[in-house]
């Protein structure tokens, strides 16, 4: 599904709700799920290099910072997992492929160890 077509989706479920109706689900105090961010937290930044607004413009489209940030994956991984982005559509113009490869193989390769899991609350509840 496209971005604007997602968009469209969100607008018209937001566009049903009665007036005055929360946005962002508050979990009760005391709870784990307390602990837990609400709807629409942000997620981590990248870390900084060469290849950051890239990845921010090309991969941040679809996927969320920490979805990036918990990758182990070796260069290899990384060409075969940017190739199929490419082709299902991801906006990676071919002179940015390679500085995107590198940002991404080197700030999250197998030696990452900068991911911190952002706990969230099992979906459906």
């Amino acid at each position: 599904m496209s971005r604007r077509a997602l968009l469209t989706a969100g607008f018209l479920l937001t566009a049903r709700l009665p007036a005055g109706t929360p946005l962002r689900a508050e979990a009760p105090q005391g709870t784990n799920e307390s602990r837990l961010p609400s709807l629409g937290s942000e997620s981590a930044p990248l870390p900084a290099g060469a290849g950051k607004n890239l990845a921010l413009a090309s991969c941040s489209v679809c996927h969320s910072t920490e979805m990036l940030r918990q990758q182990r994956l070796s260069r290899s991984q990384w060409t075969a997992e940017l190739n199929k982005m490419i082709g299902w559509g991801a906006r990676v113009a071919p002179q940015d492929k390679a500085v995107l490869l590198d940002y991404l193989a080197k700030r999250f390769g197998p030696a990452n160890s900068r991911f911190r899991p952002l706990l969230s609350p099992p979906s459906g509840e």
